[in-house]
């Protein structure tokens, strides 16, 4: 697999791969407008691919030595177990996953993805002519292997605790992280309206510490599979105290109550002109267009009209599912 992707650099193109709990994901870049080299990569990949034992079992070796020399504790994968212990599905590896039968299982789902070809989506941007892009795409679509059966997603149990706790660990240096997550289904209101509640929670998280000399980050995801849900990552650094963990969920509790309008203004306008300049990067759409297609969720179509639509109560309802 090394070998075929340099192979494939030394001839202007890349190939990454991303394996998830509801989909897998094949992309990359190619120079000169080569697309054909791109076609016929993608179906050497469906088509021809064959077991390499030797690789599996070197793989397997430096993948543990790996592990055991990374330095500390990740931070993400500690809250990770707090949050749902026992979660079999967890997005972080560890030694114990790597078993005798990882492999086979692996060629399975390999095997079943590539013989069902049409159910997924093929997503092209480029400054490729639409009429040459059907041509080429007559020419090889044809060599991908298909069925009529379609997908069906598995049912994830995912039951992260309901409640706060706090929890300490040796770390390299002093840091105070806060992981808060909640239900709350991803529609185009609750995406958007997620959006601005957490630029408000991280302007007031950074106001709020600055002054003691405490760097504060903030991230935010939103999730559709195994669950709707939303959730921030908070990172004080330069303190480990919990009492000052804890004050993040009173400013989510007191943003809760007071959604301040022209605030809010301020976010949509910042996030309007955010989204339309994305909108004319091809990574954009390579992100939302199977969104659309496999996930179901359009937040592009009217996108202005859905971020004006969003009222402060259903920002004050994302603080209040955090904040809970």
């Amino acid at each position: 697999g090394a070998d075929f992707k340099d192979l494939l650099k030394l001839a202007g193109m890349t190939m990454n791969t991303r394996v998830g709990l509801s989909k897998t994901v094949i992309s990359g870049q190619v120079r000169d407008r080569n697309a054909h080299l791109m076609m016929k990569a993608l179906l050497a990949v469906s088509n021809t691919s064959r077991p390499d034992t030797a690789a599996v079992s070197y793989y397997t070796r430096s993948e543990r030595l790996r592990m055991d020399m990374l330095p500390g504790v990740d931070m993400r994968e500690v809250i990770d177990s707090l949050m749902c212990p026992g979660y079999r599905y967890t997005p972080f590896k560890s030694a114990e996953g790597i078993r005798e039968g990882t492999f086979s299982k692996a060629q399975q789902l390999f095997s079943n993805m590539t013989s069902k070809m049409n159910d997924g989506v093929l997503v092209i941007v480029g400054d490729m002519s639409e009429t040459d892009l059907k041509k080429l795409l007559q020419m090889y679509v044809g060599g991908f292997k298909v069925r009529s059966v379609a997908s069906r997603r598995p049912s994830m149990q995912y039951h992260p605790v309901s409640g706060w706790s706090r929890y300490s660990v040796e770390g390299e240096s002093n840091a105070a992280v806060v992981a808060v997550s909640g239900i709350m289904p991803m529609t185009a209101s609750n995406h958007f309206a997620s959006e601005i509640a957490a630029m408000m929670l991280e302007r007031r998280i950074v106001e709020n510490f600055k002054e003691r000399g405490i760097s504060a980050r903030l991230s935010h995801t939103r999730n559709i599979y195994p669950d709707e849900r939303v959730s921030i990552y908070v990172v004080l650094d330069g303190t480990s105290d919990h009492e000052q963990a804890q004050e993040i969920g009173d400013i989510l509790s007191d943003l809760a109550n007071n959604v301040d309008a022209e605030e809010m203004m301020i976010c949509k306008e910042y996030m309007k002109n955010a989204y339309t300049l994305q909108m004319q990067t091809p990574y954009y759409w390579l992100r939302v267009i199977p969104l659309r297609h496999l996930e179901g969720k359009d937040f592009t179509s009217g996108c202005d009209a859905k971020i004006d639509s969003v009222s402060a109560e259903q920002v004050a309802n994302v603080f209040r599912t955090l904040a809970k």
